[in-house]
């Protein structure tokens, strides 16, 4: 609705005691919008990701769009017997004012569509180069993007009761010959070229199913059959990335019977066979408890070749051999050489540390795809003749328990990369034959280990034995200073050239060397990190404090700032529907810092951080904190298998990648690496923003866009535009829509000083009381469970206290007197509309609690009641979205109680005889 024309100067003053209706709807939807937000927040910020105002400042201002799509269904899912067709949207969808974006948000973005193809969700922003860092900075836009689950298996555990009931359909494909993989990128370039002619034709792209010998596991660089067939395979340079010459922008079909991947913990025991639908493994490996088939799903005991009784008691072996690992403190990243189905890795996160696991696509039938799918950090890659895609001095531990890598071979080349990624002072753990076994050809590889590590001043600090599981292991320690090296008889393994960077890792080819140690104390590695989680939170030692970081600031307030950017984004993603249940495999596309990893460090996920190619080496930076991260190139396909992706996170990615590459390619591969029922967040600026909406319509990705920033540069809820003039913050809104237009009667804002500066003061009281308590309460009460967020009693006991303790000054102060409104008047106020949609979160409780906290105070709930008559019939309509997720929770509350009654008169009664 459009405002009714203003008068600045002349606004009209009446004691009437109605209002008109546009003001009823600008003043609640101005307020109650943000008290809606508030019911899944615990602090007052934007439901949309923002960029703190110290990253912003110095860059150009752009206008941020936020959409939200859900997709229709794909020929994916479909039988693959009809292998490859175009797949065709003409779908437009609908953009949002930004009076209606949170409603919008709260009613669709957390409603889960039953449908075959999924849900990935998105936000975006543009970039700047800074002179020295040469990079981008941060402009603030947002693109929520989610795509379709899967249809047959999917569960609606939102809060929502609304969902839609269309289901748009693509085109069945064609019947097609089976292609090599390598054949199937041949000709991309040009029809490339051809489909991103205009962002009109974008939307009407044709899409075609990747018919290739892979299938539904098709990693476009690790499948290149026409270099495989070639290729050399002595230092399993077949097994390294051999990307087609024109990236494939086809989409990989699901497996037959795929279904929603188990949440986590309970992936870590068990996956859906369909979704990883190989048995070689349980067949071969079985007996030593790697994984078993068990009925639909593929299990596993936590066993592996070296720890068959289980990873949990071999992690505490180690510690128990070595007590200097100290997982959880001193050891907090490691590297698994050789990861197995990465029940290692699993198991490691109840000790506070987190593995990066890697492992050719070989004849051991997916074991990388197994561990992602469980929930567990892995990649696909090997070790061959380059550079793992990691910096150097990084790992505090790596860990290899038979992992079949040939160390003692090449002069040592594979265990020299294991030295470069290695921190100085940290382990290498050996768990192998050669250890603890007395055949011949064990005895012949401890002997040339044991030459080549003591070459490489390697310590060999201990050998210890597992009763249980009858094996060994070696613990050797890293130098910390070069004195070693310098003492050495022969120079071999030899050391590094000066000018080789230790920090190249992508396609460098590997050399059999070493590199000098740091020896100035304010280099990285001269010092152990912090312990963690420390080490999250603080800037690394040897940060230079004078060089620029990336957004053009010095590197301290700049990893300060990234800090700040971030640390809202649980609340933030969570008001635009994401459920933290659903969510356990994340991706930051384009990390700088790793903030936004270190801000979720208190949910049940992991996070791989991405840094480009191109953008400053930040990676050192994110290791040291205690995260994970990997080098790589989005003009290229990334080394995972498909559908292993929950959550992408892309910050200001894509308007620099389409300076180098087609976003065409780039989509294809999101599309391929986020699970069914996956979300994307996006940031950039509006012409990346537009090519990317486009292309997702295109894969009938469903959006709803948001225009927020422009209005509010911190980008927050609630903010309104009236003209040119700009304004953010409840209260300042209110007493703006009550001054500034004709026909407002004056009770609302009193002409009278001395009443404004009495609701000024209920305005203040309200922010600094009743705002810590009512909201607080809810988010831990109710909404926490119901989005996956980590319960917190002693914070909802202490909101239980400010909640009670506001209400009864509301009650004997605020409501003092003969009238029916606060300040004892007979005429509401703003301050009566601010407060009474903090209170009415309260909606949202069970019954008996909602009774135990307003029940005792008899004049709240006649003061609400008399502001609900007063602003009939907008009171209902703008909290009616609420009353919705109260039905919801309370048919929640209902089938919970009569599954667990229905649970008791089921279970049989047992007697010993």
């Amino acid at each position: 609705m459009a405002p009714p024309p203003k008068s600045r100067n002349n606004r009209r003053s009446s004691s009437s005691s109605s209002y008109t209706s546009t003001l009823t709807t600008l003043l609640f939807v101005s307020i109650c919008v943000l008290a809606i937000w508030m019911l899944s927040s615990n602090s007052a910020v934007s439901p949309n990701i923002h960029n703190n105002d110290s990253i912003t400042d110095d860059l150009p201002q752009t206008t941020t769009t936020t959409t939200t799509t859900t997709s229709a269904a794909t020929a994916r899912s479909r039988d693959q017997k009809d292998p490859d067709d175009p797949i065709k949207s003409a779908d437009r969808n609908k953009h949002h004012e930004v009076d209606n974006d949170l409603k919008t948000t709260i009613q669709d973005n957390s409603i889960q569509h039953i449908q075959s193809h999924q849900n990935p969700e998105q936000s975006i922003g543009g970039e700047q180069d800074v002179p020295s860092f040469d990079t981008q900075g941060y402009k603030n836009n947002e693109l929520e993007v989610k795509q379709n689950e899967q249809k047959q298996n999917l569960v609606d555990d939102s809060v929502e009761i609304e969902k839609p009931k269309e289901e748009k359909k693509r085109r069945k494909p064609k019947k097609e010959s089976k292609k090599p993989e390598g054949d199937e990128s041949e000709g991309e370039k040009e029809r490339q070229r051809e489909e991103s002619d205009g962002n009109e034709e974008m939307q009407h792209l044709e899409w075609h199913l990747c018919n290739v010998t892979a299938g539904a596991d098709f990693i476009p660089c690790l499948d290149n059959e026409k270099y495989l067939k070639t290729s050399h395979r002595r230092h399993y340079e077949h097994r390294e990335r051999h990307c087609p010459e024109d990236a494939p922008t086809c989409l990989v079909p699901l497996p037959q019977g795929y279904k929603t991947p188990v949440q986590w913990p309970n992936s870590r025991d068990k996956i859906w066979y369909h979704n990883v639908p190989h048995t070689k493994l349980a067949e071969v490996k079985g007996h030593q408890n790697w994984v078993k088939l068990t009925g639909e799903f593929l299990t596993f005991p936590g066993g592996g070749t070296q720890f068959i009784h289980g990873a949990l008691h071999y992690i505490d072996f180690l510690q128990q051999a070595e007590p200097g690992i100290a997982w959880g403190k001193h050891t907090r990243v490691i590297l698994d050489v050789g990861c197995g189905v990465g029940s290692f890795g699993g198991f490691l996160f109840e000790r506070d540390v987190i593995a990066m696991s890697f492992a050719p696509k070989d004849e051991h039938e997916a074991q990388v795809q197994f561990a992602l799918e469980r929930g567990i950090p892995a990649i696909s890659a090997v070790m061959g003749t380059q550079r793992l895609q990691f910096p150097s001095s990084v790992f505090d531990l790596v860990h290899c328990a038979r992992c079949r890598v040939p160390w003692h071979e090449d002069g040592g080349l594979l265990l020299l990369e294991l030295n470069r990624v290695l921190r100085p002072g940290g382990f290498f753990v050996w768990s192998a034959t050669p250890v603890y076994q007395t055949l011949e050809e064990d005895v012949d590889i401890w002997k040339k280990m044991s030459a080549l590590t003591k070459a490489m001043c390697w310590e060999l600090v201990t050998i210890k034995r597992d009763k249980l599981n009858q094996v060994g292991a070696a613990f050797y320690r890293k130098p910390t200073t070069n004195e070693c090296y310098e003492q050495r008889e022969k120079n071999e393994p030899p050391m590094c050239k000066d000018d080789d960077d230790p920090n190249d890792a992508w396609y460098v080819p590997l050399q059999a060397c070493m590199h000098r140690l740091p020896v100035d104390k304010a280099e990285r590695g001269t010092r152990w990190p912090e312990t963690w989680p420390l080490r999250l939170q603080k800037a690394p030692y040897w940060l230079n404090k004078s060089q620029k970081g990336v957004s053009g600031k010095l590197i301290p307030q700049d990893f300060a700032a990234d800090n700040e950017r971030w640390k809202n984004v649980v609340d933030e993603l969570s008001t635009i529907g994401i459920s933290w249940s659903n969510v356990r495999n994340i991706m930051d596309m384009h990390a700088v810092y790793g903030g936004f990893a270190a801000a979720l460090k208190d949910l049940p996920v992991w996070v791989f951080n991405v840094v480009n190619t191109d953008s400053p080496n930040t990676l050192p930076i994110i290791y040291e904190r205690g995260l994970i991260g990997i080098y790589h190139d989005w003009c290229e396909s990334f080394s995972t298998y498909p559908r292993t992706y929950d959550l992408l996170h892309a910050d200001h990615l894509f308007s620099k990648l389409k300076k180098r590459c087609n976003l065409v390619l780039v989509i294809a591969e999101v599309d391929r690496i986020v699970r069914p029922g996956g979300k994307l967040i996006v940031r950039d600026d509006s012409s990346a923003l537009e090519e990317v909406e486009n292309l997702l319509k295109s894969l009938h990705w469903e959006i709803t866009s948001k225009n927020q920033e422009a209005i509010n540069p911190f980008n927050k809820l609630p903010a309104i535009a009236d003209g040119s003039f700009k304004l953010f913050e409840s209260h300042a809104i209110l007493i703006y829509i009550a001054s500034a237009f004709p026909g407002v009667a004056n009770h609302w804002y009193p002409a009278d000083l001395t009443r404004r500066a009495k609701i000024h003061s209920v305005l203040d009281w309200h922010h600094l009381n009743l705002r810590q308590g009512a909201a607080p309460y809810v988010l831990h009460t109710v909404l926490a469970p119901v989005l996956g967020l980590p319960s917190n009693r002693q914070a909802q006991a202490e909101a239980d206290k400010i909640l009670t303790s506001s209400l009864s000054k509301i009650e004997t102060i605020w409501l003092k007197g003969n009238g029916r409104y606060l300040l004892g008047s007979f005429q509401p106020s703003i301050a009566d509309l601010s407060m009474v949609c903090e209170i009415m979160q309260l909606e949202l409780l069970d019954e008996k609690d909602r009774n135990r906290i307003l029940s005792p105070h008899k004049k709240v709930q006649q003061w609400i009641e008399s502001t609900r008559n007063a602003t009939k019939p907008h009171f209902d309509e703008v909290h009616n979205v609420l009353y919705k997720m109260k039905l919801k929770l309370s048919l929640q509350r209902s089938n919970q109680v009569d599954g667990m009654a229905e649970s008791r008169i089921k279970t049989p009664l047992t007697s010993k005889m």
